[in-house]
C-alpha cells in the first residue's frame, strides 16, 4: 500500500464516479474497544 499526491481533478473524478457503498468497497464499521489495539492504531496514525 502506498500514498501518493493527487491533483484535485483526479480526486473529483474518483469521488464522483465511484459509489463505494453501492459497490460494497467499504467494510462495515466495527467499534474497536481493546486498549492495546487502540494504542497501536494511534501510534500508526501519528507516523
Amino acid at each position: 500500500m502506498a500514498f501518493v499526491r493527487s491533483e484535485p481533478l483526479e480526486m473529483y473524478w474518483l469521488i464522483t464516479h465511484l459509489d463505494a457503498r453501492k459497490q460494497r468497497y467499504l467494510l462495515p464499521q466495527v467499534p474497536i474497544t481493546d486498549p492495546h489495539l487502540l494504542t497501536l492504531l494511534d501510534a500508526f496514525r501519528r507516523v
